[in-house]
Protein backbone atom coordinates (compact mmCIF):
# COMPACT_ATOMS: atom_id res chain seq x y z
CA UNK A 1 0.00 0.00 0.00
CA UNK A 2 1.17 3.26 -1.00
CA UNK A 3 1.80 6.56 1.12
CA UNK A 4 -0.30 8.42 -0.88
CA UNK A 5 -3.20 5.37 -0.49
CA UNK A 6 -2.60 5.71 3.52
CA UNK A 7 -2.78 9.56 3.54
CA UNK A 8 -6.20 9.55 1.25
CA UNK A 9 -7.52 6.74 4.12
CA UNK A 10 -6.70 8.72 6.82
CA UNK A 11 -8.33 11.94 5.37
CA UNK A 12 -11.71 9.19 4.89
CA UNK A 13 -11.54 8.71 8.28
CA UNK A 14 -11.94 12.50 9.49
CA UNK A 15 -15.45 12.39 7.83
CA UNK A 16 -16.67 9.54 8.24
CA UNK A 17 -15.14 7.69 11.90
CA UNK A 18 -17.35 8.06 14.22
CA UNK A 19 -14.63 8.24 16.70
CA UNK A 20 -13.21 11.43 15.15
CA UNK A 21 -16.50 13.14 14.64
CA UNK A 22 -16.81 13.09 18.12
CA UNK A 23 -13.26 14.78 18.95
CA UNK A 24 -12.84 18.58 18.97
CA UNK A 25 -11.33 19.97 16.10
CA UNK A 26 -8.04 20.95 17.74
CA UNK A 27 -7.56 16.96 18.42
CA UNK A 28 -8.34 15.68 14.81
CA UNK A 29 -6.10 18.09 13.48
CA UNK A 30 -3.28 16.84 15.83
CA UNK A 31 -4.23 12.84 14.73
CA UNK A 32 -3.94 14.28 11.15
CA UNK A 33 -0.24 15.31 12.08
CA UNK A 34 0.61 12.56 14.09
CA UNK A 35 -0.66 9.96 11.10
CA UNK A 36 1.56 12.06 9.06
CA UNK A 37 4.57 11.48 11.30
CA UNK A 38 4.47 7.79 11.21
CA UNK A 39 4.72 7.79 7.39
CA UNK A 40 7.29 10.46 7.55
CA UNK A 41 9.39 8.96 10.03
CA UNK A 42 8.67 5.93 10.84
CA UNK A 43 8.60 2.02 8.78
CA UNK A 44 5.96 0.09 7.87
CA UNK A 45 3.17 2.23 9.38
CA UNK A 46 5.38 2.20 12.97
CA UNK A 47 7.25 4.92 14.51
CA UNK A 48 9.83 4.51 17.12
CA UNK A 49 10.72 7.77 18.92
CA UNK A 50 13.82 8.38 19.43
CA UNK A 51 15.96 5.67 17.55
CA UNK A 52 17.93 5.67 14.61
CA UNK A 53 17.40 9.12 14.17
CA UNK A 54 13.66 9.79 14.24
CA UNK A 55 12.66 12.68 16.20
CA UNK A 56 11.93 11.85 20.03
CA UNK A 57 8.34 12.79 21.69
CA UNK A 58 9.73 16.05 23.02
CA UNK A 59 11.04 16.97 19.37
CA UNK A 60 7.64 16.16 17.79
CA UNK A 61 5.66 18.12 20.77
CA UNK A 62 8.00 21.59 20.32
CA UNK A 63 8.64 21.47 16.27
CA UNK A 64 5.59 19.64 14.91
CA UNK A 65 2.73 20.43 16.82
CA UNK A 66 3.75 23.28 18.87
CA UNK A 67 2.63 21.96 22.14
CA UNK A 68 3.84 20.66 25.19
CA UNK A 69 5.31 17.22 26.11
CA UNK A 70 2.24 16.45 28.40
CA UNK A 71 -0.27 17.65 25.91
CA UNK A 72 1.08 15.70 23.29
CA UNK A 73 1.57 12.96 25.62
CA UNK A 74 -2.19 13.06 26.17
CA UNK A 75 -3.93 13.37 22.64
CA UNK A 76 -1.48 9.99 22.23
CA UNK A 77 -3.00 8.13 25.24
CA UNK A 78 -6.86 9.63 24.17
CA UNK A 79 -6.51 8.34 20.76
CA UNK A 80 -4.69 4.68 21.91
CA UNK A 81 -7.70 3.96 23.89
CA UNK A 82 -10.48 4.46 21.10
CA UNK A 83 -7.71 2.70 18.88
CA UNK A 84 -7.17 5.77 16.45
CA UNK A 85 -3.56 4.42 16.46
CA UNK A 86 -1.64 1.97 18.53
CA UNK A 87 0.84 3.09 21.09
CA UNK A 88 3.63 1.24 23.23
CA UNK A 89 4.51 3.70 25.65
CA UNK A 90 7.15 1.75 27.58
CA UNK A 91 9.34 1.36 24.12
CA UNK A 92 7.89 4.79 22.43
CA UNK A 93 6.10 2.81 19.50
CA UNK A 94 3.70 4.85 18.00
CA UNK A 95 1.80 3.13 14.54
CA UNK A 96 -1.14 3.60 12.64
CA UNK A 97 -4.44 2.39 13.35
CA UNK A 98 -5.46 -1.56 12.28
CA UNK A 99 -7.59 0.39 9.45
CA UNK A 100 -4.24 2.10 7.93
CA UNK A 101 -1.81 -0.39 8.73
CA UNK A 102 0.05 -2.16 5.45
CA UNK A 103 -0.85 -5.69 4.66
CA UNK A 104 1.68 -8.62 5.23
CA UNK A 105 1.50 -8.58 1.00
CA UNK A 106 2.21 -5.19 0.92
CA UNK A 107 5.54 -5.21 3.29
CA UNK A 108 6.75 -8.49 1.56
CA UNK A 109 6.66 -6.51 -2.18
CA UNK A 110 7.97 -3.69 -0.93
CA UNK A 111 11.10 -5.53 0.30
CA UNK A 112 10.91 -7.77 -2.60
CA UNK A 113 11.40 -4.55 -4.66
CA UNK A 114 14.48 -3.65 -2.87
CA UNK A 115 15.68 -6.88 -3.71
CA UNK A 116 14.93 -6.24 -7.30
CA UNK A 117 11.43 -7.67 -7.83
CA UNK A 118 10.65 -11.03 -10.15
CA UNK A 119 13.26 -11.92 -12.13
CA UNK A 120 12.45 -11.65 -16.10
CA UNK A 121 11.51 -14.81 -17.91
CA UNK A 122 13.18 -16.37 -20.74
CA UNK A 123 16.96 -15.33 -19.63
CA UNK A 124 19.94 -17.52 -18.88
CA UNK A 125 19.69 -18.44 -15.29
CA UNK A 126 21.92 -17.72 -12.69
CA UNK A 127 23.63 -21.02 -10.94
CA UNK A 128 20.94 -20.67 -8.32
CA UNK A 129 17.67 -20.90 -10.48
CA UNK A 130 19.01 -23.21 -12.59
CA UNK A 131 17.10 -26.00 -12.37
CA UNK A 132 20.46 -28.33 -12.96
CA UNK A 133 22.02 -27.15 -10.17
CA UNK A 134 19.55 -28.64 -7.72
CA UNK A 135 21.96 -30.93 -6.56
CA UNK A 136 24.86 -28.85 -6.06
CA UNK A 137 25.44 -27.65 -2.44
CA UNK A 138 24.36 -23.81 -2.35
CA UNK A 139 25.09 -21.45 0.72
CA UNK A 140 22.73 -20.78 2.91
CA UNK A 141 21.61 -17.25 4.11
CA UNK A 142 21.41 -16.65 7.78
CA UNK A 143 23.55 -16.63 10.87
CA UNK A 144 26.10 -13.83 11.08
CA UNK A 145 25.24 -12.82 7.67
CA UNK A 146 21.66 -12.20 8.12
CA UNK A 147 20.89 -9.12 5.42
CA UNK A 148 19.89 -5.55 6.23
CA UNK A 149 16.48 -6.49 4.90
CA UNK A 150 15.95 -9.42 6.85
CA UNK A 151 17.22 -7.71 10.17
CA UNK A 152 14.64 -4.94 9.38
CA UNK A 153 11.84 -7.55 8.59
CA UNK A 154 12.45 -8.88 11.77
CA UNK A 155 12.52 -5.54 14.25
CA UNK A 156 9.10 -4.36 12.31
CA UNK A 157 7.76 -7.95 13.11
CA UNK A 158 8.55 -7.84 16.85
CA UNK A 159 7.50 -3.85 16.69
CA UNK A 160 4.27 -5.11 15.92
CA UNK A 161 4.13 -7.74 17.72
CA UNK A 162 4.28 -6.09 20.66
CA UNK A 163 1.88 -3.18 19.25
CA UNK A 164 -0.98 -5.98 18.79
CA UNK A 165 -0.07 -7.47 22.49
CA UNK A 166 -0.42 -4.38 24.11
CA UNK A 167 -4.03 -4.03 22.50
CA UNK A 168 -4.71 -7.44 23.00
CA UNK A 169 -4.33 -7.17 26.62
CA UNK A 170 -7.08 -4.30 27.14
CA UNK A 171 -9.45 -6.38 24.93
CA UNK A 172 -8.90 -9.20 27.13
CA UNK A 173 -9.11 -7.28 30.39
CA UNK A 174 -12.29 -5.78 29.17
CA UNK A 175 -13.95 -9.37 28.48
CA UNK A 176 -12.92 -10.48 31.69
CA UNK A 177 -14.91 -7.28 33.08
CA UNK A 178 -18.49 -8.42 31.89
CA UNK A 179 -20.47 -9.35 28.88
CA UNK A 180 -20.86 -6.68 25.73
CA UNK A 181 -23.44 -4.41 26.40
CA UNK A 182 -25.68 -2.88 23.45
CA UNK A 183 -26.17 0.66 22.22
CA UNK A 184 -29.79 0.78 23.55
CA UNK A 185 -28.26 0.55 27.11
CA UNK A 186 -25.03 3.09 26.30
CA UNK A 187 -27.32 5.88 24.17
CA UNK A 188 -29.74 6.78 26.85
CA UNK A 189 -27.22 6.77 29.73
CA UNK A 190 -24.97 9.07 27.58
CA UNK A 191 -27.58 11.18 26.97
CA UNK A 192 -28.48 11.84 30.53
CA UNK A 193 -24.78 11.87 31.91
CA UNK A 194 -23.57 13.41 29.23
CA UNK A 195 -24.60 17.27 29.44
CA UNK A 196 -24.17 16.71 33.49
CA UNK A 197 -20.31 15.66 32.56
CA UNK A 198 -20.16 18.82 30.35
CA UNK A 199 -21.15 21.25 32.84
CA UNK A 200 -19.38 19.26 35.42
CA UNK A 201 -16.23 20.11 33.30
CA UNK A 202 -17.42 24.48 34.29
CA UNK A 203 -18.61 24.36 30.40
CA UNK A 204 -21.99 26.60 29.84
CA UNK A 205 -24.17 24.63 27.62
CA UNK A 206 -25.63 27.60 26.31
CA UNK A 207 -22.88 29.69 25.00
CA UNK A 208 -19.27 27.04 24.84
CA UNK A 209 -19.33 25.68 21.21
CA UNK A 210 -17.27 22.29 22.66
CA UNK A 211 -18.71 18.89 23.01
CA UNK A 212 -19.24 16.16 25.27
CA UNK A 213 -18.77 13.27 22.29
CA UNK A 214 -16.23 11.52 24.87
CA UNK A 215 -18.24 11.04 27.47
CA UNK A 216 -19.97 8.00 25.43
CA UNK A 217 -17.04 6.34 25.37
CA UNK A 218 -16.43 6.27 29.25
CA UNK A 219 -20.31 5.33 29.42
CA UNK A 220 -19.30 2.35 27.47
CA UNK A 221 -16.17 1.28 29.46
CA UNK A 222 -18.23 1.71 32.83
CA UNK A 223 -21.10 -0.06 31.45
CA UNK A 224 -18.95 -2.80 30.22
CA UNK A 225 -16.89 -3.51 33.17
CA UNK A 226 -20.19 -4.37 35.07
CA UNK A 227 -21.49 -1.14 36.44
CA UNK A 228 -24.80 0.43 36.40
CA UNK A 229 -26.25 3.44 34.64
CA UNK A 230 -26.51 4.97 38.33
CA UNK A 231 -23.20 4.24 39.31
CA UNK A 232 -21.43 5.51 36.05
CA UNK A 233 -22.84 8.37 36.40
CA UNK A 234 -21.58 8.95 39.89
CA UNK A 235 -18.00 7.02 38.88
CA UNK A 236 -17.73 9.49 35.88
CA UNK A 237 -19.30 12.72 37.63
CA UNK A 238 -17.01 12.40 40.40
CA UNK A 239 -13.95 12.13 38.48
CA UNK A 240 -14.31 15.21 35.98
CA UNK A 241 -15.13 17.39 39.06
CA UNK A 242 -12.04 16.29 40.77
CA UNK A 243 -9.87 16.97 38.35
CA UNK A 244 -11.27 19.91 36.62
CA UNK A 245 -11.20 21.54 40.47
CA UNK A 246 -7.46 20.37 40.73
CA UNK A 247 -6.48 21.80 37.29
CA UNK A 248 -8.27 25.02 38.27
CA UNK A 249 -6.16 25.14 41.05
CA UNK A 250 -3.56 25.05 38.73
CA UNK A 251 -4.20 27.79 36.77
CA UNK A 252 -4.91 25.85 34.04
CA UNK A 253 -7.43 25.58 31.28
CA UNK A 254 -9.59 23.11 29.90
CA UNK A 255 -10.67 23.66 26.72
CA UNK A 256 -12.37 20.09 26.03
CA UNK A 257 -13.64 17.32 27.68
CA UNK A 258 -11.10 14.94 25.91
CA UNK A 259 -8.24 16.47 28.11
CA UNK A 260 -9.41 15.08 30.90
CA UNK A 261 -9.41 11.34 28.76
CA UNK A 262 -5.77 10.61 30.87
CA UNK A 263 -5.19 6.86 31.79
CA UNK A 264 -5.73 7.39 35.52
CA UNK A 265 -8.73 8.91 34.93
CA UNK A 266 -10.34 6.14 32.59
CA UNK A 267 -13.89 5.08 34.18
CA UNK A 268 -12.84 1.43 32.93
CA UNK A 269 -9.97 1.22 35.27
CA UNK A 270 -12.04 2.97 38.08
CA UNK A 271 -14.86 0.19 37.45
CA UNK A 272 -12.79 -2.41 38.49
CA UNK A 273 -12.15 -1.32 42.04
CA UNK A 274 -15.76 -0.07 42.42
CA UNK A 275 -16.98 -3.47 41.33
CA UNK A 276 -15.24 -5.08 43.46
CA UNK A 277 -16.26 -2.94 46.87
Amino acid sequence: MSKSSIESRALAMVTHDLRLLTLAAEAVVVWVRLISAILEHGADGILHMGRDGTPDLTTLARFRFHLSETQLSTYIETYSRTRLITYDAASGLIGLPETLQPTRRAIASRLNGKKGGRPPKNVNPTPQNDPRQRTAMMPISGGKTMSRETQMTSQVSRAREKLSLASNISLEEKAKLGATVGNDQIDPAFQRIGPKAFEAAGFDPARDMGNFGIVRQWVADALHAGLTAEESERLILGVVTGVTERQRAKGATISHLAILAKPSLSPLKTATFLKRR
